[in-house]
């Protein structure tokens, strides 16, 4: 087991060996020498939508899942793996937010008609809106086609048109007609 010595400075690989054999003191140790390197890398990312907050906790997430997946035979050093898993967890972050917010305007359904609760939280309010979700996707599986529907929960879960013809394996151009007329449809039933 790994106990900190003042005297003898464990390198970071010698900490994640100890680490993955459940010492708890070397991955608190890995933490505390990465942090400030993970803090540096999130800086980078920072926009109005991503606060830096957030950036550090996905990179923190990174560095974790490398102490659990790290192995020596591969032939780089922890540092250099940790910092292309720290690298690649908040490319992935940044990748899932702007997938978030580019839905073009044409493809968005207004949902004046639908009451959202307001920022109240209370149980009522989350049992109401759970009720008009249920509603929602009931009157959408029984309106859409088969195909259809399930573009339409693909589609509702943030997936671009290209993942969701990578995953239905059908043409992209199937994607975008089928979310027509899922556009078209969901008037009726919205």
């Amino acid at each position: 087991m790994y106990k900190k010595n003042p005297a003898k400075e464990c390198n970071l690989d010698e900490l994640v060996l100890s680490a993955r054999r459940g010492d708890a003191l070397a991955v608190g140790d890995i933490i505390a020498k990465m942090s400030s390197s993970v803090e540096i890398k999130a800086n980078k990312f920072v926009t109005d939508e991503l606060e830096k907050v957030d950036l550090v906790q996905e990179g923190m997430i990174g560095l974790v899942n490398a102490i659990s997946s790290f192995d020596p035979k591969n032939g780089a050093g922890f540092n250099t793996y940790a910092q292309m898993c720290i690298d690649n967890a908040l490319i992935s972050a940044v990748r899932k937010m702007r997938r978030k917010k580019k839905i073009p305007s044409s493809q968005i359904v207004p949902f004046d008609d639908v009451d959202c609760p307001d920022d109240s939280h209370n149980i009522e309010d989350t049992f109401i809106l759970k009720e008009q979700l249920k509603n929602i996707t009931k009157s959408a599986k029984e309106n859409l086609s088969s195909l259809e529907y399930r573009v339409f929960l693909l589609y509702i879960d943030g997936l671009s048109n290209r993942e969701i013809a990578e995953i239905l394996k059908i043409d992209i151009k199937a994607v975008s007609n089928a979310l027509y007329r899922i556009r078209i449809k969901s008037a009726n039933f919205l």
